[in-house]
């Protein structure tokens, strides 16, 4: 554990040397995808999806964060804000912001949990609307299951030839911490056997993303991750929630290796958004947006395994958004 003493005052690692706030230079990667995407790639096509709504998409873009100049939470929709819903009998809930709710989800799964009921004790709250009775049924799995080759066991119960489920998240920091120079710091969700179309499909929602490939610079001390995402609705869950989530997985990988991390690469091999209501009308409004600059976000302990993440440990500072905007999504 990085921890050192001042007194009776904890001092905990810090794994992102950020530029001043002033010094950062906002980001606009997110914004000129949209725009590829959208009008002026060829490469982009349209497409029916499973959902029912055409999708437009594009082949594996990739984003490039450096560290230093802020965690990439987006500035163009205020995403610390409360989430309000309506409750059936009248009046409105309030839920966590989605920065929290990303960061709960992703805690919920590298504690193997793959239901609603589970995720939602980790503070996420999403679950429960894509899991109904009606669907899970298909897989034989109960309502809010989403069965064995979901994340959570996909990340901490791999099937393996032993006949004992495998925990990559704790093998790849054990080899990273063991091997630094190795080149296969890999995890995957991707259960094959439960996930591909038909009889032997064990989970509804198969993973979109989770896929990690940690690299170790042993000259400079500093971690590089490269995420690749299966599948992703850009202004959505990519945006909203991935890209924090991973940001925030290298801190706390960073933050038990002892290491700085710089890096987060970001490839979505399918690239989309939907032709759904108002989504891409919006789109267009956060895209003439001009972004401020990301904030600093900072960890309130030290960890020695990624399953000890929680919400409450990510301290955001120095976030300046445009107002909130709901964007539709089909479910």
């Amino acid at each position: 554990m990085n921890t050192e003493s001042a007194g009776s005052q904890q001092v905990v690692y810090q794994p992102v040397r950020y530029l001043p706030y002033q010094e950062r230079v906002p980001d606009m990667q997110l914004h000129e995808l949209g725009l590829r995407l959208l009008d002026t790639d060829p490469r982009a096509y349209w497409e029916d999806s499973p959902q029912g709504a055409r999708t437009r998409k594009l082949v594996a873009p990739q984003l490039v964060f450096d560290m230093r100049n802020g965690f990439p939470i987006q500035t163009d929709r205020d995403m610390l804000r409360p989430i309000m819903r309506k409750r059936e009998g009248g009046g409105e809930e309030e839920f966590p912001n989605i920065f929290s709710q990303a960061i709960g989800e992703w805690a919920a799964f590298a504690n193997g949990a793959h239901t609603a009921d589970e995720i939602e004790k980790y503070g996420n709250f999403q679950w429960a609307r894509f899991l109904p009775g009606d669907r899970t049924a298909w897989i034989d799995m109960p309502a809010g299951d989403n069965g064995p080759g979901s994340y959570g066991p996909g990340f901490v119960d791999f099937p393996s030839h032993e006949g004992v489920g495998f925990n990559q998240l704790k093998a790849v920091v054990r080899q990273m911490h063991e091997h630094p120079f190795n080149r296969n710091h890999w995890v995957s969700p991707w259960v094959a056997p439960y996930v591909f179309r038909g009889s032997g499909q064990k989970t509804l929602i198969v993973p979109c993303h989770g896929t990690m490939h940690f690299m170790i610079d042993t000259t400079r001390g500093e971690l590089h991750l490269h995420h690749i995402q299966r599948s992703g609705d850009l202004f959505v869950g990519v945006a909203g929630c991935n890209i924090p989530q991973y940001a925030a997985v290298g801190m706390v990988v960073a933050n038990i290796l002892g290491l700085e991390f710089r890096t987060l690469y970001y490839t979505i091999s399918d690239c989309h958004v939907y032709d759904f209501k108002s989504q891409i009308e919006r789109i267009r409004i956060l895209i003439d947006r001009k972004p401020t600059p990301f904030p600093t976000v900072k960890l309130t302990r030290n960890f020695t395994a990624l399953d000890e993440m929680r919400a409450e440990h990510f301290v955001v500072s120095d976030y300046y958004p445009h107002p909130w905007m709901n964007i539709p999504t089909p479910t």
